[in-house]
């Protein structure tokens, strides 16, 4: 069997009403030299059958693999290891691949010989309106090494994090790294897979086309709260911090992103003030946060928020006045039930 050029890797977990849509996608590619890898991470829902399916109907194409639960961080490690492809290109399995996408990919990977290709995406199932607007001209050819704003949006904010918006060579990330001590990360695993990438691509062209459709999830941080979020954030935060250390030694890419970072753990105290775990539970949590050497350090930052609103909500937790983020989480939960 012949090396295919790009690999589409998605990792699959009780998605069964969004699957079929997604395979369709990229069964339907107008480029076709490629092959589809499903990791089926323990599903419940019918979707492991779902994949087994797909591969039935394709088995020269798609590729299916089964294991027991393991979270996404091990997930996408499996499927990097699993790829046979020279480029890798992500989807999600609940998101769509423009029809188009491989074959636009592939003209780019060649006009510009580049080791990644960094597309937008968008929210509207038409491939309409971008999701977020990325300062670079179409065809730009960028590196860690030569621009100082691809620095700042990988190491400081979350505008690259996503691997979906990316395609690029499969040697940029190690399959053979051993990310069992990451496991726990379930939230942020795209920032840190793509800074490994993107740390070692000595060319990246940025396309500007929309190749992505990425459905919304409904379910955030500000309305359920999974216990080990925060461990799960603050250590990626910590590995985006490493690399912004590395790329720029001065600190000031560092200390901006500690800022950024300090909204994130904004995000985690409300989550956890909005949550409906018990009072106990809440406050164990939110101590967790504030006494931790990762939110005291960017604690030093709160006077840079423009908002009030994060300003006094960082303030009372800092402090351990935790009885009026506790009123808060429960007016606002009782309001949404009101308006069931």
């Amino acid at each position: 069997m012949m090396q295919p050029f790009f690999s589409v890797l998605v990792p699959v977990y009780n998605v069964k009403q969004y699957l079929d849509e997604c395979v369709e996608s990229l069964v339907g590619q107008s480029f076709p030299d490629y092959e589809v890898v499903l990791v089926d991470d323990g599903s419940t829902d019918g979707s492991g059958e779902l994949c087994d399916a797909w591969r039935d109907r394709f088995p020269g194409q798609i590729r299916v693999f089964h294991q027991q639960n393991q979270g996404v961080t091990l997930t996408r490690a499996r499927l990097f290891r699993e790829a046979h492809g020279c480029y890798l290109v992500s989807a999600d399995a609940d998101d769509v691949l423009h029809t188009d996408a491989l074959r636009i990919l592939h003209d780019y990977i060649s006009r510009y010989h580049a080791d990644m290709v960094i597309f937008r995406a968008s929210k509207n199932r038409n491939f309409s309106s971008s999701i977020r607007e990325v300062p670079f001209r179409d065809g730009e050819l960028l590196s860690i090494a030569s621009s100082e704003e691809l620095r700042r949006l990988f190491g400081a904010t979350f505008e690259l994090n996503a691997l979906w918006m990316k395609a690029f060579r499969r040697e940029l990330v190690s399959a053979d790294t051993d990310y069992s001590s990451l496991c726990h990360i379930f939230e942020g695993e795209d920032l840190m897979f793509s800074l490994a990438a993107a740390d070692q691509a000595e060319r990246i062209v940025f396309c500007d086309r929309i190749l992505y459709y990425y459905r919304e999830n409904p379910v955030s941080i500000t309305n359920t709260y999974k216990p080990k979020l925060f461990r799960s954030i603050r250590d990626v935060l910590r590995i985006q911090r490493s690399y912004a250390e590395k790329w720029d030694p001065t600190g000031e890419l560092a200390k901006e992103c500690d800022r950024n970072a300090l909204r994130k753990f904004y995000d985690v105290i409300v989550g956890i003030s909005l949550s409906g775990l018990p009072g106990n539970k809440k406050w164990a949590l939110l101590r967790e946060v504030v006494e931790d050497g990762d939110f005291l350090r960017c604690y030093a930052f709160r006077g840079t928020l423009e908002e009030r609103k994060p300003r006094l909500t960082l303030l009372l937790a800092k402090n351990g006045w935790f009885a009026p983020l506790y009123l808060y989480g429960r007016l606002k939960r009782l309001g949404r039930e009101m308006k069931k």
